[in-house]
């Protein structure tokens, strides 16, 4: 038992210095100024919330060990009990997904709420949808709303997209065309396909803005280049009436073809 202990707690370590389980770039070793923790035996017997956090990780998704959700619900629960952010995040995702624990809406929204006020971004979102849904708590679109913004300013263009859906559409809250074309530009800028579309069309049409077609073909053709086919059908119609870019037959052709076969092969 000890040497397995041993076993993951060197994968624990190694997995902090990397970033931890699952893709999670922004844990570190914390260290003192002065010493660093080497030894993962000591890591692991000092209870260290990132190292917690990261062995429930491991646990979790079955890394260098047997996958056991109740296990990993421990971890992150004595990640989230020393104030790790990260472990209340991941302990209200089981709660939602009665994964290692049994389910619970209200218990998430605990979990969450905890991550949150610590401004983990995951958590601010996982509570905005419970918010949303009315789960574990009464449905309130402008509390969720207040959230999902919180978590959109910190880069989760997802997030800062949907946001400029409900500003733009008055989900949750009054109907704002500026404010909903200020996040669809954050996540068009980040790369997010939907929300280029968006705010192309917010250029062409002056939605909550000046007019600025030059913007909108930019914004249209970074959109299809991301096999949205919307925008390939739109800027086809401008290459065939040389609406703003030169008149080009073939061009919208061969962009109305593409578009067909996305759409017959649904993507």
């Amino acid at each position: 038992m000890k040497k397995q202990i041993l076993a993951v707690a060197a994968l624990v370590l190694a997995t902090l210095l990397c970033g931890g389980c699952g893709g999670k770039a922004e844990t570190t070793v914390a260290q003192s100024e002065s010493a660093q923790i080497t030894d993962p035996q000591a890591q692991y017997e000092q209870g260290s919330a990132d190292a917690q956090e990261s062995l429930g990780r491991c646990y979790y998704h079955g890394t260098g060990v047997e996958q056991d959700y109740e296990k990993a619900a421990e971890y992150f629960r004595a990640a989230a009990e020393q104030g790790n952010s990260a472990g209340w995040w991941l302990l209200g995702r089981c709660y939602y997904d009665g994964t290692g624990v049994e389910q619970s809406y209200e218990e998430a929204v605990k979990c969450y709420q905890a991550a949150a006020d610590q401004d983990d971004p995951r958590g601010q979102s996982g509570l905005g949808t419970c918010y949303w849904r009315g789960l574990g708590v009464p449905e309130d679109k402008e509390t969720a709303l207040f959230w999902f913004e919180k978590a959109a300013a910190q880069g989760d263009m997802e997030l800062q997209y949907f946001v400029g859906n409900c500003y733009r559409k008055a989900w949750g809250t009054a109907e704002d065309p500026v404010t909903a074309v200020k996040w669809y530009k954050l996540a068009a800028d980040q790369g997010h396909a939907a929300a280029q579309n968006a705010y192309a069309y917010c250029c062409w049409m002056g939605v909550g803005m000046e007019p600025d077609r030059e913007q909108s073909i930019v914004y249209y053709q970074l959109a299809a280049d991301q096999g949205d086919v919307e925008a390939m059908r739109f800027l086809a119609d401008c290459y065939e009436a040389g609406s703003v870019v030169e008149q080009d037959s073939q061009k919208a052709s061969r962009l109305r073809e593409k578009a067909d076969e996305l759409e017959k092969s649904g993507a």
